[in-house]
């Protein structure tokens, strides 16, 4: 706590030790215990104010705050609610109703919510922004576009907004505006500039001769995604270094024309200039997705794991379907792309043989298909991505929710079905069933938010169809 703050707190402590039933004190130090990190104190002193001033607006949406601190979304609903109610041009409890019900993916009650603060605050900036957001996730790239102009027209420095406009374009496959606002993640929450003594490399020099580091920034689908600049990036003359997830080690030393290849965290060699692996499409001035073809025939698997890998599997007497069901657990959006095992063994046809190409399911996980001889886990003997490559290989079709699996699949040129949430990240644009960024990628998309069945009845319908008239998949 810093001196500014314990001497406030003190002067108000005071005052409510004079006068305990000051509405005013009380809202003060609640806030004040709020910024503190304090929510219990905070949730406190505003019950109290609330008790000498039942309807009060600015005191309900405080404690509505409070709330969502506190992990209660429901409750600071009704809070923001009450307090709308008690005061219809109080735009910030709009505001705040509305972020809240975006929070718990009501996204379309919260944007009546946001046009409410709007219609009584025009120039609401978040209100804009956080709108445009829920647009996005509705499928409405353009109408988010526009709220995002209009919030940067009121208020143009604002890298939140820049970042997310930067995602809408991308999903509309319009690199060249979106890969410059992409820059903009460098000053948003999550995402960390390296600090390294070299200069920040975005085009501006010729790199004959020179040393870059290139450095992976993000998950391990983004950086098997971006590897294929690295292939330009050698076309400049310029002498690279690589730095990617340990997971990644393997399979990045195999790239031509790399200097070096280090972990994530390692002590980079001295180099003349650096740049984050996602920022070389704009550095090369590549504004369509390139091939990875070239990419694809280095991450080719070695032919010992190969023969290793056909070795565990056996002869081959049904067709054979690698799976991938879930992602990180860890990562926030996981619930979102991850799809239970009981709904996959509900539409998968029974006339293959399905291959699981996780490294670790749990128990409860396993005992789904533990009895299933046509399902086959491997387990503890998928130690690395090498292993994941000639498992990739050896399948007819990789069928994955959006992990990197599905990246190196496609990578390596391996017919890879996608099956994608409803709003989908933004390398996979919209209704397309095709990937600008893999020609043997095929997707499969939800139609409406958490239903997975007309995605995975799509799945069944073409592997059936495969098997009956020998299409190829």
């Amino acid at each position: 706590m810093s001196e500014n703050h314990r001497a406030a707190l003190q002067q108000l402590n005071a005052s409510i030790e004079a006068d305990a039933h000051n509405l005013l004190t009380r809202f003060q130090r609640s806030m004040l215990h709020q910024l503190l990190a304090q929510p219990e104190q905070a949730l406190a002193d505003v019950q109290i104010a609330l008790e000498l001033e039942p309807h009060h607006p600015e005191v309900l949406n405080l404690r509505g705050t409070i709330y969502l601190d506190l992990k209660l979304p429901s409750k600071a609903l009704a809070d923001f609610q009450q307090a709308s109610q008690h005061a219809p041009q109080y735009a910030t409890a709009f505001f705040n109703w509305g972020s809240t019900l975006q929070s718990l993916g009501q996204l379309e009650d919260a944007i009546a919510c946001f046009d409410q603060a709007l219609a009584i605050e025009p120039q609401f900036v978040q209100a804009l922004s956080n709108k445009g957001t829920a647009l996005h996730a509705l499928n409405r790239p353009n109408d988010a576009l526009a709220c995002y102009d209009q919030a940067l027209m009121y208020s143009p420095d604002l890298p939140d907004v820049q970042w997310n406009k930067a995602l809408s374009l991308l999903t509309l496959g319009d690199f060249k505006q979106g890969w410059p606002l992409y820059e903009y993640r460098w000053q948003t929450q999550g995402f960390m500039p390296r600090t390294l003594p070299s200069t920040r490399w975005l085009g501006e020099t010729r790199l004959q001769g020179k040393r870059i580091h290139i450095y992976a920034e993000q998950g391990l689908g983004d950086t098997i995604q971006f590897l294929r600049y690295l292939r330009p990036l050698a076309q400049t003359g310029a002498i690279i270094t690589l730095e990617v997830h340990s997971s990644l080690l393997s399979l990045a030393q195999k790239i031509p024309r790399i200097a070096q290849v280090i972990a994530l965290g390692e002590r980079p060699p001295a180099c003349d200039v650096h740049c984050a692996l996602m920022s070389l499409p704009l550095a090369l001035g590549l504004h369509s997705p390139i091939s990875a073809t070239e990419l694809g025939a280095a991450l080719q698997a070695s032919s010992h794991h190969l023969a290793l890998w056909n070795n565990r599997l056996g002869a081959k007497t049904k067709p054979r379907i690698g799976l991938v069901m879930h992602g990180n657990l860890r990562n926030e959006k996981d619930a979102l792309r991850s799809i239970a095992a009981p709904l996959w063994l509900k539409h998968l046809p029974p006339e293959f043989d399905y291959v699981l190409l996780h490294e670790h399911l749990s128990s409860s996980q396993r005992e789904h298909f533990e009895t299933r001889e046509n399902f086959h886990y491997f387990g503890d003997h998928i130690t690395s991505f090498e292993d994941t490559a000639a498992l990739c290989q050896l399948m007819d079709v990789v069928v994955s929710v959006d992990t990197s699996v599905a990246h190196l699949s496609a990578s390596l040129g391996r017919p890879t079905w996608l099956v994608l949430p409803h709003a989908p990240d933004w390398r996979w644009q919209l209704e397309r069933t095709d990937s600008p960024w893999y020609a043997s990628m095929r997707l499969f998309r939800q139609t409406q938010a958490t239903q997975w069945t007309e995605a995975l009845q799509s799945i069944a319908h073409e592997l059936s169809r495969f098997l009956l008239l020998g299409d190829k998949i």
